[in-house]
């Protein structure tokens, strides 16, 4: 095994991060890659993968905003 260190526990966070995110859990993959940051705040792939785990947070949050105006709107029901 490899010894502990940063870079080791940098990376390890990162990779539960990334698989978190595959799979469109994204709050645990914000623990994560927060984890990860921790770690090594001057780590690439970690803020890389911040930058994309945030938006998709806020790509999720805007549409569930978006449903319920639309169905109030049409009476409950979603018109297309």
């Amino acid at each position: 095994l490899a010894p502990v260190n940063r870079q080791n526990l940098t990376r390890a966070h990162y990779e539960r991060a990334l698989s978190y995110y595959e799979t469109g859990n994204y709050l645990k993959a914000q623990q994560q890659i927060e984890a990860a940051l921790q770690q090594n705040k001057a780590d690439l792939d970690s803020l890389r993968l911040r930058g994309q785990i945030e938006q998709a947070i806020r790509d999720q949050q805007a549409r569930a905003w978006k449903w319920p105006m639309s169905a109030r709107a049409s009476g409950g029901t979603m018109r297309r």
